[in-house]
C-alpha cells in the first residue's frame, strides 16, 4: 500500500458487521492492499450514499482513508454485481462461501494480486450458473497454491520418486502423498486413501496453474466430483484448524436443490 492517507483500489466485498445503529464494518479484499478491514458510516440510515454498494460479493471501486485503529469507507462504486449469481440461492450460498476463504486464508493489508485476480474470475464463472462445482473446487486448488499451500500430488513427497498410476495415501501432515514403500514410515492417523480418479483431477489441476480453464474443461471434468469436493475441504480444514461457517448453509441448500 501507499503511504497516502486516502488509497483508492478496486475490491470484492466479502462481509459486513454491524457496528453501532448505523454503521458497519465492511472486510473488502482488495487488488494493491490485500484484505482490508473499513468502517462505512451511515450505512443503515435511510438514503445513505452508499446505497447499496457495499453489499457482500460486490466488485467495487473504493476509496478509503486510514484511521488510528479501523480504516473509513468514503466512497464506493459497483463495478459487477454479479446479478445472475445474486438470483440463485445455491449460487450464492456457493459465492458467500468462496468469500470465507479468502477472508481465511487472505492477509490483512498484504497484496496478492493472484488471489484477487482467481476470486473476480470464480464469482464471473459462478455468474454464468454453468458447472458452478467444478469453478468453486478449481477456485479451492489455486487457493491453496497462491497461498503456499498445495500439496504435492505428482511425486512421493518423502522419497520424491514418481508416484504409479492407482489409488495413494494422502497425508495433511507429510504435505502430500505418500508412495507406499513410504506410507508405514511417515503416515499418520491423519492419512486418508485418495482414489486414482480423484489423483488424475489434481495433477490436470497442477498441470493447469498456468492456464485460462474453458467450460469445456469443466463440462469435461464435472460428474463424479464428491471424493475431490471432500478432499479438498478436509484439507482446508486441516490448514485453516477450524471449519468454516458457511459450509453447512452451502450443504444444506445443495441437498434441497437436488
Amino acid at each position: 500500500m501507499t503511504s497516502n492517507r486516502v488509497y483508492r483500489t478496486k475490491a470484492v466485498v466479502l462481509k459486513q458487521m454491524p457496528i453501532g445503529e448505523t454503521n458497519r464494518i465492511i472486510t473488502f479484499y482488495t487488488r494493491t492492499a490485500g484484505k482490508v478491514a473499513a468502517v462505512a458510516r451511515g450505512i443503515r440510515r435511510p438514503g445513505s450514499k452508499f446505497g447499496g454498494s457495499l453489499e457482500i460479493l460486490n466488485h467495487v471501486q473504493t476509496s478509503i482513508s486510514r484511521g488510528r485503529s479501523l480504516d473509513n469507507v468514503n466512497e464506493c462504486v459497483v463495478i459487477d454485481s454479479f446479478k445472475n449469481l445474486r438470483e440463485d440461492l445455491t449460487a450464492i450460498a456457493e459465492g458467500i462461501y468462496i468469500a470465507e476463504l479468502v477472508d481465511t486464508f487472505g492477509e490483512d493489508k498484504s497484496p496478492n494480486t493472484r488471489l484477487f485476480d482467481i476470486l473476480l474470475e470464480t464469482l464471473s464463472n459462478l455468474d454464468s450458473l454453468d458447472h458452478r462445482e467444478f469453478w468453486i473446487l478449481w477456485f479451492e486448488f489455486r487457493l491453496l497454491h497462491v497461498s503456499g499451500f498445495l500439496p504435492e500430488f505428482v511425486n512421493c513427497v518423502e522419497c520424491r520418486n514418481p508416484l504409479e498410476r492407482s489409488d495413494h495415501t494422502f497425508d495433511p501432515v507429510a504435505g502430500g502423498i505418500l508412495c507406499p514403500s513410504c506410507v508405514d514410515t511417515y503416515g499418520t492417523d491423519q492419512s486418508w486413501i485418495v482414489s486414482v480418479y480423484s489423483l488424475s483431477l489434481l495433477r490436470f489441476f497442477q498441470r493447469s496453474l498456468s492456464t485460462t480453464l474453458s467450460s469445456r474443461e469443466a463440462s469435461s471434468y464435472s460428474a463424479n466430483l464428491t471424493e475431490i469436493k471432500t478432499f479438498l475441504r478436509t484439507y482446508m480444514r486441516y490448514i485453516a484448524e477450524r471449519d468454516l461457517k458457511s459450509t453447512g448453509f452451502l450443504d444444506l441448500v445443495r441437498f434441497k436443490e437436488n
